[in-house]
Protein backbone atom coordinates (compact mmCIF):
# COMPACT_ATOMS: atom_id res chain seq x y z
CA UNK A 1 0.00 0.00 0.00
CA UNK A 2 1.43 3.02 -1.25
CA UNK A 3 0.85 6.61 -1.15
CA UNK A 4 0.11 8.15 -4.47
CA UNK A 5 1.40 11.74 -5.76
CA UNK A 6 -0.46 13.80 -7.84
CA UNK A 7 1.25 13.46 -11.04
CA UNK A 8 0.68 17.31 -11.90
CA UNK A 9 0.05 16.96 -15.71
CA UNK A 10 -1.72 15.15 -18.27
CA UNK A 11 -0.02 12.22 -19.67
CA UNK A 12 0.65 12.38 -23.52
CA UNK A 13 -0.40 9.74 -25.94
CA UNK A 14 2.18 7.72 -26.39
CA UNK A 15 2.36 7.15 -21.91
CA UNK A 16 1.15 4.54 -20.88
CA UNK A 17 -1.31 5.51 -18.17
CA UNK A 18 -0.47 4.33 -14.80
CA UNK A 19 -3.64 2.89 -12.60
CA UNK A 20 -2.79 3.74 -9.14
CA UNK A 21 -4.44 1.27 -5.92
CA UNK A 22 -7.45 2.36 -4.55
CA UNK A 23 -8.81 1.35 -1.37
CA UNK A 24 -12.24 1.44 0.13
CA UNK A 25 -11.94 1.72 3.98
CA UNK A 26 -14.85 0.11 5.76
CA UNK A 27 -13.19 1.18 9.30
CA UNK A 28 -10.45 2.89 10.62
CA UNK A 29 -9.41 3.53 14.33
CA UNK A 30 -8.79 7.56 14.01
CA UNK A 31 -7.44 7.97 17.13
CA UNK A 32 -4.54 5.48 17.00
CA UNK A 33 -3.83 6.33 13.52
CA UNK A 34 -3.77 9.97 14.38
CA UNK A 35 -1.09 8.95 17.48
CA UNK A 36 0.69 6.41 14.49
CA UNK A 37 1.20 9.24 12.84
CA UNK A 38 1.95 12.03 14.98
CA UNK A 39 4.77 9.18 16.47
CA UNK A 40 6.44 7.85 13.13
CA UNK A 41 6.13 11.61 11.38
CA UNK A 42 7.25 14.02 14.50
CA UNK A 43 3.61 15.71 14.50
CA UNK A 44 0.28 15.80 13.39
CA UNK A 45 -0.88 16.22 9.69
CA UNK A 46 -4.08 18.92 9.67
CA UNK A 47 -3.78 19.69 6.20
CA UNK A 48 -1.30 21.15 3.21
CA UNK A 49 -1.34 23.95 2.19
CA UNK A 50 -0.04 24.64 -1.50
CA UNK A 51 0.96 28.07 -2.66
CA UNK A 52 0.78 28.98 -5.96
CA UNK A 53 2.01 32.18 -8.02
CA UNK A 54 0.67 33.56 -11.35
CA UNK A 55 2.01 36.73 -12.97
CA UNK A 56 -0.75 38.15 -15.71
CA UNK A 57 0.35 40.31 -18.85
CA UNK A 58 -2.14 42.59 -20.59
CA UNK A 59 -1.66 45.84 -23.16
CA UNK A 60 -3.90 48.68 -21.98
CA UNK A 61 -4.59 51.16 -24.94
CA UNK A 62 -4.91 54.64 -23.91
CA UNK A 63 -4.66 57.84 -24.68
CA UNK A 64 -2.32 60.59 -23.44
CA UNK A 65 -2.66 64.16 -23.28
CA UNK A 66 0.22 66.27 -23.21
CA UNK A 67 0.88 69.61 -24.54
CA UNK A 68 3.57 68.29 -27.34
CA UNK A 69 1.47 65.46 -29.34
CA UNK A 70 -1.59 63.81 -28.59
CA UNK A 71 -1.38 60.20 -29.70
CA UNK A 72 -2.67 56.54 -28.84
CA UNK A 73 -0.34 54.50 -26.31
CA UNK A 74 -0.06 51.07 -25.48
CA UNK A 75 1.34 50.00 -21.95
CA UNK A 76 1.98 46.79 -20.26
CA UNK A 77 0.63 45.73 -17.38
CA UNK A 78 1.77 43.17 -15.14
CA UNK A 79 -0.12 41.26 -12.53
CA UNK A 80 1.50 39.00 -10.16
CA UNK A 81 -1.46 37.21 -8.10
CA UNK A 82 -1.13 34.80 -5.22
CA UNK A 83 -2.82 31.69 -4.91
CA UNK A 84 -3.38 29.84 -1.09
CA UNK A 85 -5.07 26.32 -1.68
CA UNK A 86 -5.61 24.54 1.69
CA UNK A 87 -6.23 20.58 1.14
CA UNK A 88 -7.77 18.38 3.60
CA UNK A 89 -5.50 15.13 3.69
CA UNK A 90 -8.25 13.06 5.21
CA UNK A 91 -6.51 9.34 4.11
CA UNK A 92 -3.12 10.29 3.21
CA UNK A 93 -2.71 9.77 7.09
CA UNK A 94 -3.78 6.28 6.75
CA UNK A 95 -2.24 5.55 3.96
CA UNK A 96 0.98 6.89 5.21
CA UNK A 97 0.38 5.29 8.78
CA UNK A 98 -0.60 1.55 7.02
CA UNK A 99 2.32 1.90 4.31
CA UNK A 100 4.87 2.02 7.64
CA UNK A 101 3.02 -0.42 9.11
CA UNK A 102 2.80 -2.64 6.36
CA UNK A 103 6.84 -3.31 6.56
CA UNK A 104 6.39 -4.54 10.08
CA UNK A 105 4.00 -7.54 9.62
CA UNK A 106 4.23 -10.57 10.97
CA UNK A 107 3.15 -12.88 7.89
CA UNK A 108 3.18 -15.81 10.09
CA UNK A 109 0.51 -14.81 11.86
CA UNK A 110 -0.25 -18.00 14.15
CA UNK A 111 3.03 -17.95 15.48
CA UNK A 112 3.18 -14.19 15.98
CA UNK A 113 4.28 -12.69 19.18
CA UNK A 114 2.15 -10.69 21.27
CA UNK A 115 1.77 -6.68 20.11
CA UNK A 116 2.85 -8.32 16.61
CA UNK A 117 1.54 -6.04 13.35
CA UNK A 118 -0.82 -8.58 11.60
CA UNK A 119 -2.33 -8.25 7.85
CA UNK A 120 -5.15 -10.87 7.27
CA UNK A 121 -7.74 -11.11 4.76
CA UNK A 122 -11.19 -13.28 3.79
CA UNK A 123 -14.52 -12.81 4.38
CA UNK A 124 -15.47 -9.90 7.43
CA UNK A 125 -18.99 -10.49 9.31
CA UNK A 126 -19.73 -7.28 11.35
CA UNK A 127 -21.92 -7.78 14.54
CA UNK A 128 -23.19 -4.34 16.39
CA UNK A 129 -23.51 -4.59 19.85
CA UNK A 130 -27.23 -5.39 20.13
CA UNK A 131 -26.21 -8.75 20.01
CA UNK A 132 -26.22 -8.52 23.68
CA UNK A 133 -29.69 -8.67 23.94
CA UNK A 134 -29.32 -11.71 22.06
CA UNK A 135 -26.80 -13.01 24.11
CA UNK A 136 -29.23 -12.83 26.91
CA UNK A 137 -31.90 -14.77 25.21
CA UNK A 138 -29.31 -17.63 24.36
CA UNK A 139 -28.48 -17.62 27.55
CA UNK A 140 -31.59 -18.09 29.19
CA UNK A 141 -32.75 -20.63 26.99
CA UNK A 142 -29.53 -23.11 28.05
CA UNK A 143 -29.91 -22.26 31.73
CA UNK A 144 -33.69 -23.04 31.23
CA UNK A 145 -32.77 -26.57 29.29
CA UNK A 146 -30.19 -27.25 31.48
CA UNK A 147 -32.69 -26.95 34.47
CA UNK A 148 -35.41 -29.45 32.71
CA UNK A 149 -32.26 -32.40 32.64
CA UNK A 150 -32.46 -34.93 35.69
CA UNK A 151 -30.27 -33.29 38.45
CA UNK A 152 -27.55 -35.91 38.17
CA UNK A 153 -27.23 -34.96 34.75
CA UNK A 154 -26.91 -31.11 35.61
CA UNK A 155 -23.64 -29.11 34.58
CA UNK A 156 -23.71 -27.26 37.86
CA UNK A 157 -20.42 -25.16 36.79
CA UNK A 158 -22.23 -24.53 33.57
CA UNK A 159 -25.28 -23.35 35.49
CA UNK A 160 -23.35 -21.38 37.71
CA UNK A 161 -21.62 -19.50 35.04
CA UNK A 162 -24.85 -19.01 32.89
CA UNK A 163 -26.72 -17.35 36.44
CA UNK A 164 -23.52 -15.07 36.72
CA UNK A 165 -23.55 -13.85 33.26
CA UNK A 166 -27.79 -13.13 33.68
CA UNK A 167 -26.38 -10.90 36.70
CA UNK A 168 -23.72 -9.21 34.73
CA UNK A 169 -25.33 -9.21 31.28
CA UNK A 170 -27.99 -6.21 32.29
CA UNK A 171 -24.59 -4.03 33.67
CA UNK A 172 -22.40 -4.56 30.39
CA UNK A 173 -22.08 -2.43 27.31
CA UNK A 174 -20.99 -4.47 24.55
CA UNK A 175 -18.93 -3.09 21.47
CA UNK A 176 -19.57 -3.56 18.41
CA UNK A 177 -17.00 -6.18 16.84
CA UNK A 178 -16.03 -8.08 13.75
CA UNK A 179 -15.22 -11.85 12.65
CA UNK A 180 -13.08 -12.64 9.38
CA UNK A 181 -13.17 -16.02 8.39
CA UNK A 182 -10.26 -16.69 6.31
CA UNK A 183 -9.67 -18.83 3.68
CA UNK A 184 -7.90 -21.35 5.44
CA UNK A 185 -10.48 -21.80 7.66
CA UNK A 186 -9.20 -19.78 10.50
CA UNK A 187 -11.01 -17.45 12.23
CA UNK A 188 -9.90 -13.82 13.78
CA UNK A 189 -11.93 -11.63 15.67
CA UNK A 190 -11.94 -8.07 17.62
CA UNK A 191 -13.88 -5.20 18.79
CA UNK A 192 -13.70 -2.30 17.33
CA UNK A 193 -15.70 1.40 17.79
CA UNK A 194 -19.06 2.84 16.25
CA UNK A 195 -17.06 5.77 15.21
CA UNK A 196 -14.76 4.59 12.86
CA UNK A 197 -17.13 2.97 10.50
CA UNK A 198 -17.80 4.33 7.24
CA UNK A 199 -21.59 2.92 7.26
CA UNK A 200 -23.71 1.38 9.99
CA UNK A 201 -23.44 -1.99 10.42
CA UNK A 202 -27.18 -2.67 9.81
CA UNK A 203 -25.97 -1.13 6.57
CA UNK A 204 -24.48 -3.92 5.97
CA UNK A 205 -27.25 -6.55 6.99
CA UNK A 206 -28.77 -5.04 4.41
CA UNK A 207 -26.68 -5.39 1.40
CA UNK A 208 -25.00 -8.97 2.44
CA UNK A 209 -27.06 -11.04 4.51
CA UNK A 210 -25.52 -13.27 6.52
CA UNK A 211 -23.31 -14.30 3.83
CA UNK A 212 -20.45 -11.40 4.90
CA UNK A 213 -18.07 -9.40 2.95
CA UNK A 214 -15.65 -11.01 0.77
CA UNK A 215 -12.06 -9.89 0.14
CA UNK A 216 -11.32 -7.58 3.11
CA UNK A 217 -7.83 -6.95 4.57
CA UNK A 218 -7.44 -6.69 8.39
CA UNK A 219 -4.48 -4.97 9.71
CA UNK A 220 -4.25 -4.69 13.38
CA UNK A 221 -2.09 -5.67 16.69
CA UNK A 222 -2.47 -9.88 17.59
CA UNK A 223 -3.64 -10.19 21.13
CA UNK A 224 -2.87 -13.00 22.89
CA UNK A 225 -4.90 -13.50 26.33
CA UNK A 226 -2.88 -14.47 29.44
CA UNK A 227 -3.85 -16.69 32.10
CA UNK A 228 -4.86 -15.52 35.60
CA UNK A 229 -2.00 -14.81 37.45
CA UNK A 230 -2.38 -17.15 40.72
CA UNK A 231 -2.41 -14.79 44.20
CA UNK A 232 -3.53 -11.38 43.14
CA UNK A 233 -6.21 -9.79 45.06
CA UNK A 234 -9.65 -10.81 44.69
CA UNK A 235 -8.55 -13.58 42.49
CA UNK A 236 -11.96 -15.91 43.19
CA UNK A 237 -14.18 -12.62 41.61
CA UNK A 238 -11.68 -12.57 38.73
CA UNK A 239 -11.86 -15.83 38.00
CA UNK A 240 -15.80 -15.82 37.89
CA UNK A 241 -15.72 -12.55 36.36
CA UNK A 242 -13.48 -14.48 34.03
CA UNK A 243 -15.24 -17.42 33.32
CA UNK A 244 -18.74 -15.17 32.69
CA UNK A 245 -16.30 -12.87 29.93
CA UNK A 246 -15.39 -16.17 28.36
CA UNK A 247 -19.08 -17.88 28.26
CA UNK A 248 -19.71 -14.51 26.47
CA UNK A 249 -17.13 -14.44 24.50
CA UNK A 250 -17.97 -18.06 23.10
CA UNK A 251 -20.93 -16.75 22.36
CA UNK A 252 -19.65 -15.04 19.88
CA UNK A 253 -16.02 -16.13 18.75
CA UNK A 254 -14.17 -19.65 18.42
CA UNK A 255 -12.11 -20.49 21.68
CA UNK A 256 -9.18 -20.45 18.63
CA UNK A 257 -10.17 -17.17 16.90
CA UNK A 258 -6.91 -14.91 16.44
CA UNK A 259 -7.85 -11.94 18.78
CA UNK A 260 -6.84 -8.61 17.06
CA UNK A 261 -6.97 -4.97 17.98
CA UNK A 262 -8.03 -3.57 13.87
CA UNK A 263 -6.30 -0.43 12.90
CA UNK A 264 -7.89 -0.47 9.28
CA UNK A 265 -10.30 -2.86 8.08
CA UNK A 266 -10.41 -2.03 4.15
CA UNK A 267 -11.12 -3.75 0.51
CA UNK A 268 -9.17 -2.96 -2.93
CA UNK A 269 -11.20 -1.35 -5.35
CA UNK A 270 -11.48 -3.17 -8.64
CA UNK A 271 -10.31 -0.69 -11.30
CA UNK A 272 -10.01 -0.59 -15.34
Amino acid sequence: MQGVKPSGGTLSADQNEQTVDLFDFLYRDNDRIASYYAQLFSGNLMGIRKDKSAAQKGTIDGELNVKVAKGGASMVNEISEGLAETIDPHDMRTIDVLSTLRKDVISDHKNAPHHSIVLLSGTLFLIDRYVLEIADIAVTSALDAEKKKPKKQQDRASMDTMNLMKKILPQMTLPSAFILAMDTGEQACGTIKDTGLEETIASYYFKYGSSGIPKVAVIGIKETPTSLIAGVPSAEFLTAARSAAEALSGLIFTSDAIRITPVAIFRKINRS
